[in-house]
């Protein structure tokens, strides 16, 4: 991410508040922050983790925001991250559908794997589209860019999102 200037606030936006992020890099660790909900949202491995608050993952941001705390002085991102780790930690021993679901079709996907399967293609669309409407809600895709990490052949955005693309929206995966 560091080679190539973008301006995030054009790409990125928070799923709570859907203001634009910042990018920030201090010390080797890096993320986006909002400064309207005052939270951080961390880059694990290379992948910005920006999840809404009510999904935000214990075991997937604890480690990594515990260490931005550790090095990170700078004011007011220091503040940002000090919420955030609370938020997280509020977390702990709790999942939503959403990582129940990864952690089972992941389950699904490895079992099929190890017999030589075809993989399933439920993906399970009728709990994903309500998320959509509710990420959609109010706004377009007019003009965007999506990013879509881990779409694999694209069934899932062909199937929730392409109705509500234009022409002269980009899809990246």
């Amino acid at each position: 991410m560091d080679g190539v200037y973008l301006d995030y606030k054009d790409i990125f936006i928070c799923p709570n508040c859907r203001d634009g992020l910042s990018y920030f890099r201090e010390k080797g660790l890096s993320g986006f922050y909002c400064e309207r909900c005052e939270t951080i949202f961390p880059v694990i491995d290379d992948i910005p983790v920006i999840l809404a608050d009510e999904i935000r993952n214990y075991e997937l941001e604890h480690q990594p925001l515990t260490q931005m705390f550790e090095e990170i002085q700078v004011r007011p991102l220091k503040d940002y991250i000090e919420n955030t780790l609370s938020l997280v930690e509020s977390k702990k021993g709790k999942t939503t559908w959403e990582w129940d679901d990864e952690k089972f079709w992941g389950k699904q996907h490895q079992d099929q794997l190890s017999r030589l399967e075809e993989p399933d293609r439920n993906d399970r669309l009728w709990q994903r589209a309500p998320m959509v409407e509710k990420l959609l809600e109010g706004s377009t895709l007019e003009e965007k860019v999506i990013l879509s990490l881990g779409s694999g052949d694209g069934n899932n955005f062909r199937t929730l999102f392409l109705n509500h693309c234009y022409e002269d929206t980009l899809y990246l995966a």
